[in-house]
């Protein structure tokens, strides 16, 4: 085989072992940019559903405490104060276990004026 004829094809080779180069990582750039904002949306969706959660979970004590635990505690309040009969206490109490297994997880519930330390606003952001 004449010289210039395998030259031809070596560079012809190059150009398309080049061309294919490129094009692959193209692909794998723009597959890993779609990957990423689907990873993304993922994690934000599944972070909402887990606060989501949370918060319906402390609704639903503070409403138990309001509707079924307070009217028990009717008479000991007059005597003394039962922070069991604050529906704000029960929701903070009952979502402590899970602050407690998850501590990436908080909640506190809004209150113009908190007396107890641990339900005033942290990081200088208002309840």
């Amino acid at each position: 085989m004449p010289r210039t004829k395998r030259r031809s094809r070596c560079r012809t080779r190059r150009l398309f072992n080049l061309a294919f180069l490129v094009v692959f990582a193209a692909g794998f750039a723009a597959t890993g940019f779609v990957a990423d904002r689907v990873l993304q949306e993922n994690a934000v969706q599944t972070t909402v559903r887990d606060a989501s959660l949370m918060i319906e979970a402390a609704t639903t004590a503070q409403n138990y405490t309001s509707d079924q635990v307070t009217p028990l505690l009717a008479t000991q309040i007059k005597h003394a104060f039962v922070p069991q009969s604050i529906p704000a206490y029960s929701a903070v109490e009952s979502l402590l276990a899970i602050q407690n297994k998850f501590p990436g997880f908080s909640y506190k519930s809004a209150m113009l004026d908190p007396t107890a330390p641990r339900d005033r606003s942290t990081d200088g952001r208002p309840m």
